[in-house]
């Protein structure tokens, strides 16, 4: 499972270097990498996480996207 943790952080910035820290696809990144946080019961380092997901999916797509409520669904 550590070894998932650090391919999900190594992907996310991976994608921060390729595509540029507001590209719609590190949120989802990041959303994956606090997904992993949580399957392996660590949520104290998701949660932050999360909250930064859904600051960006409102950013970007506004109140009613579907990504949106999936992120504050995971949060919950």
């Amino acid at each position: 499972l550590e070894e998932a943790l650090a391919v999900g952080l190594s992907v996310v910035e991976a994608t921060r270097r390729a595509l540029g820290e507001n590209h719609p696809d590190v949120a989802r990144t990041l959303n994956n990498l606090a997904t992993l946080y949580r399957l392996v019961n660590r949520a104290e380092e998701a949660i932050p996480i999360l909250a930064d997901v859904i600051g960006r999916f409102r950013a970007i797509y506004g109140e009613a996207h579907p990504y949106l409520a999936f992120a504050t669904s995971n949060l919950g």
